[in-house]
């Protein structure tokens, strides 16, 4: 799923960073896969006005609005969200999590769920603010 968000944020203008584990070319593979399906399904002329920049090193993020797209594995999100080098609460964080309730990874986390194959289904799910 992440090489798809991704994909959809650069078709979208968007400058992203992404965290891999895998490594650099794994996912820049992955990511130009999805990238190609996705822009031959778009409706009218997909430009890719956006970026992608890839690390291996958490710490080596810089505070953004964070999506996070991690294995539904609720101890790996909660984990990997609080070493993030910067605070969330600040810049916000939307989880594309589909088995676990937002605040359970973090307080501050909304939902932004994205529908597996993205270009099949063109539809995201939210969550409503907490008041």
């Amino acid at each position: 799923m992440g090489p798809q968000i991704c994909a959809t944020f650069v078709l979208c203008g968007f400058q992203v960073s992404t965290w891999s584990r895998r490594g650099v070319e794994q996912h820049l593979g992955g990511f130009e896969r999805e990238k190609k399906l996705l822009s031959r399904r778009l409706r009218g002329d997909a430009q890719e006005v956006g970026g992608l920049s890839v690390v291996t090193d958490i710490n080596d993020f810089m505070p953004s609005l964070t999506v996070e797209v991690l294995v539904e594995d609720l101890k790996i999100k909660s984990s990997v969200v609080g070493s993030l080098p910067y605070d969330v609460v600040e810049v916000g964080l939307l989880t594309n999590s589909s088995s676990f309730a937002p605040e359970e990874i973090h307080p501050c986390a909304e939902a932004l769920h994205f529908f597996n194959p993205i270009y099949a289904r063109q539809f995201v799910e939210t969550t409503v603010p907490r008041a």
